[in-house]
């Protein structure tokens, strides 16, 4: 006879199952090739090096790259919050065609991470991805 704890470990282990694989593909698109890109940027020809960071930071030009993408970063945050506090406010409160409207506009963000996956997919399996180098490594041509 079954127990509640046997048929909750079982729905623990399906629920577990269902988001392996996208976990796995998220972790091999995206997380993988991001921590490669991050130690890339400690090591070069001859090892362990700190070249690219101090040369970063003695630069004037990288600097002022840092620093706008700062304020554009922190202007687009206020701006964003400002609009949305506004959004959330009014559909809050109002009803009719227009809130109605706005509601629907506001499930678009939903669909965004399909498209970041998608872009992902595509630097995968495209020209000079790493589907490609895999298979370029174990000796099949593109």
């Amino acid at each position: 006879m079954s127990t509640s704890s046997d048929i909750s470990r079982g729905q623990a282990a399906a629920g577990l199952g269902l988001v392996a694989l996208p976990v796995a593909i998220l972790v091999v698109l995206v997380l993988v090739p991001t921590v490669r890109m991050v130690l890339g940027t400690f090591f070069d020809a001859s090892g362990f090096t700190l070249a690219r960071y101090a040369y970063f930071w003695s630069d004037a030009y990288s600097l002022a790259n840092l620093r706008y993408t700062l304020v554009m970063t922190l202007a687009s945050c206020a701006a964003a919050l400002a609009i949305s506090t506004v959004i959330a406010l009014y559909l809050r409160f109002s009803t009719g065609r227009i809130a109605a409207t706005i509601h629907a506009l506001s499930l678009f963000p939903l669909f965004v991470p399909s498209i970041i996956i998608s872009y992902a997919l595509i630097r995968f399996l495209g020209p000079n991805g790493l589907f490609q180098l895999m298979l370029e490594r174990i000796g099949i041509p593109f």
